[in-house]
């Protein structure tokens, strides 16, 4: 059983800036979530196998896992949240993960704190490689072995996938179950991760495009330099502008990683595909 969960502002905003250009466009992340959603999904997680005491595989199925994948409010699966008072002995949590650096670290300092506050549940954090792409392929192929670890940290990129997995155990489930007040979650990230009425995965990892751009290039291509584009079209102007000054050769810098580019598209309402998304009733 894998499992996300929503959390709140815990630790430091990475960011990365380049001075090569007039413009960058970036991806930021803010690493979310402490010690109650580790515990959260503790509870969650036990329920996979509560005879033997771990909580480090699938349900027993490889592709449905009694998960609802197509998702609704009135066909959502139980969420046990009971499940950690009966059992007789430490409850183990594996969390895969490809965090590096300053969020890696965060991570395991939070689940440090998580198990020495108290016994009954022992979380163990694996890194499954350096980026989302080695991670998914481990997952994948947990799936047909059915050796899945209770938590799963994935690029959201993966989000429509998973649903489709039928291996993770929705989060709005957890949230009915608990009467979890939501009141104070940003909107647009609960949008994001809901499909059909049902919100997925909440994020330990919320993440968002950037732009930075070099006021001194703007100064000296005749721009305000407090005029910051706001729109792709804005920005192609000033970068042309700024070339046509000698000042740069390449005044955009962009990092077309597949995030960035979903973040540029579902942000003006652009679709990947056709027939909505492939979701579409449309054979095409």
């Amino acid at each position: 059983m894998a499992s996300y969960r929503l959390g709140r502002d815990e630790a430091e905003q990475m960011s990365t800036r380049s001075d090569r250009g007039g413009v960058s466009a970036t991806s930021s992340g803010r690493l979310r979530s402490a010690v109650a959603v580790l515990a959260l999904l503790a509870l969650v997680g036990s329920a996979c196998d509560r005879s033997s005491g771990t909580a480090s595989g699938t349900s027993g199925t490889g592709g449905t896992g009694g998960t609802n994948a197509g998702g609704d409010q009135a066909r959502l699966p139980p969420c046990p949240i009971e499940a950690l008072r009966s059992t007789s002995g430490p409850v183990e949590v594996v969390v895969w993960h490809f965090l590096q650096a300053k969020t890696k670290e965060a991570l395991e300092k939070i689940v440090e704190r998580y198990n020495a506050s108290q016994s009954k549940v022992h979380v163990r954090v694996e890194n499954q490689g350096q980026s989302n792409d080695e991670l998914w392929k481990s997952y994948r192929a947990g799936i047909k072995t059915k050796s899945l670890p209770a938590i799963a940290i994935l690029d959201d990129t993966v989000t429509q996938q998973i649903i489709d997995s039928g291996t993770v155990l929705p989060a709005q489930s957890c949230i009915n179950a608990d009467s979890y007040d939501m009141s104070d979650f940003l909107p647009s990230a609960k949008a994001f991760y809901t499909h059909k009425g049902v919100l997925y995965p909440g994020s330990l990892d919320l993440s968002g495009a950037l732009l930075y751009y070099n006021k001194n290039h703007f100064r000296r291509a005749g721009i305000d330099p407090e005029s910051a584009p706001k729109t792709l079209d804005e920005m192609a102007e000033r970068a042309r502008r700024i070339k046509a000054a000698g000042i740069v050769d390449k005044p955009i810098v962009l990092q077309m990683s597949p995030a960035l580019i979903e973040m540029l598209l579902t942000g003006v309402h652009v679709p990947f595909v056709n027939n909505d998304n492939g979701r579409g009733s449309a054979q095409t």
